[in-house]
């Protein structure tokens, strides 16, 4: 057995298909994103970050999303060898309402890290439509190599 606490990851920002507009600027890009970077880092640096505090979309999704790769992470390393992995997620910030046994309300993707990681597998992982451009077909073929396995842990787990 293994007890060990989630880590935070590092994430880059992914400058891949941002520039095939005739008129993008990539160095007025990557300005916006150092300025965009240093504001968020200053509004945020010392102060806790709380899942459900967050307002800002981007800043949601990012939270999720360094999460997942986290679990991603730690379910790959515990399935090397064919071995079955039981994951229990112990901290009640996960789901803070389903530790909570007075709680009546169930959580829901502003609440729930977990949930909030499902709504983004799904989102990820559905598939693109008849009219799909081949974009985002090879979008969608890129997100599922990826993050198929999660997506599945999701589709799978028991949410007791």
């Amino acid at each position: 057995m293994l007890a060990s606490p989630e880590g935070s990851l590092g994430r880059g920002h992914n400058l891949l298909n941002r520039f095939d507009a005739p008129d993008a600027d990539p160095a007025a890009y990557v300005r916006q994103l150092v300025h965009g970077s240093r504001a968020t880092w200053l509004a945020t640096m010392g102060q806790p970050i709380h899942f459900r505090s967050l307002k800002q979309a981007y800043l949601r999704r990012a939270f999720v999303a360094d999460l997942m790769i986290s679990l991603c992470q730690t379910t790959g390393r515990g399935i090397r060898g064919n071995v079955p992995i039981l994951i229990y997620l112990l901290d009640a910030a996960f789901a803070p309402r389903a530790a909570n046994p007075r709680e009546k309300a169930h959580d829901t993707e502003r609440t729930s890290v977990l949930i909030a990681g499902h709504q983004l597998m799904r989102e990820l992982l559905t598939p693109p439509g008849p009219r799909a451009t081949a974009a985002q077909r090879l979008d969608h073929q890129i997100n599922e190599t990826v993050w198929g396995l999660l997506g599945n842990l999701f589709e799978t787990m028991d949410w007791g």
